[in-house]
């Protein structure tokens, strides 16, 4: 058996040492699911990580409905990250139109670990939806990219979590009149469960349903004349028994809810 030369045994040692510190895993972005309940005049806004390990750049855009959160400030006092300051850090000249953009140096140069879960930075904001509206918040790549990348300046991947915010209750009707228009039944459920809704006319209808940590697990949209309807959901699109945000909007009404999936 021939013995590998020295030269090679270098090459491939580097080789597979670099393979073994290029190897990270994804870091998650999240924004929050909240739920505001009616009458709540702010709501602090709290954005984490996960997997955040040998970090030293990062950029983002944040985006949300302006008419249902007014932003007010970043919380200063609340950074998770060194290196950070308000005035450098944070884009605020669009905020009317629901947009913050966000970007971050490691100044030390050496990357940076923090704990899963750990909050980067919260923000304050003005509650102005009415009960049963709801918004997305998101990352965005416009204006500013999501990027991340190493101390070697390498790009690292990134999934952005979306976060919902939403006024509890239902829009456009009591919530006596939400009994006569939607019903989950069953809720818990362990096989599946109906969301039955009806409709005064015809309309678009868009049913979303999202984690804790504002994942979304189910999106349908269809449109549905006057009259009863029912979307049934299976237990097989959960991977998880849990609690559970359920969205449904319509041209007459909004509404969110828990949904409850036991095993």
């Amino acid at each position: 058996m021939k013995s590998v030369h020295p030269k090679y045994l270098i090459l491939i040692l580097f080789a597979f040492s670099s393979l073994f510190l290029n190897a990270q895993e994804t870091v998650i972005l999240i924004a929050p699911t909240i739920e505001l309940s009616e009458g709540q005049e702010t709501v602090d806004v709290d954005i984490k990580v996960a997997s955040f390990t040998n970090v030293s750049g990062m950029q983002f855009t944040l985006r949300w409905d302006p008419g249902i959160l007014e932003f007010m400030h970043v919380d200063s006092l609340n950074f998770g990250l060194d290196y950070l300051v308000y005035a450098d850090n944070f884009g605020i000249t669009d905020v009317n139109n629901g947009i913050l953009t966000f970007f971050w140096l490691d100044e030390s140069f050496q990357g940076t670990e923090v704990i899963d879960g750990t909050t980067i930075f919260s923000f304050k904001a003005k509650v102005k939806g009415t009960p049963g509206s709801t918004t997305k918040l998101e990352f965005s790549n416009t204006p500013t990219a999501i990027e991340l990348s190493n101390p070697s300046e390498m790009p690292l991947d990134v999934e952005p979590r979306t976060g919902i915010i939403s006024v509890f209750g239902v829009s456009s009707v009591s919530e006596n009149q939400l009994d006569k228009r939607i019903t989950i039944t069953p809720n818990p459920f362990k096989e599946n469960t109906r969301i039955e809704f009806n409709l005064n006319n015809s309309s678009d209808a868009h049913l979303s349903v999202y984690d804790l940590q504002g994942k979304l697990i189910i999106e349908k949209v269809e449109e549905f004349g006057s009259g009863l309807h029912s979307i049934h959901i299976q237990k097989n699109q959960f991977s998880a028994a849990g609690t559970y945000y359920l969205y449904l909007r319509t041209e007459e009404f909004q509404v969110s809810k828990k949904l409850i999936f036991v095993k």
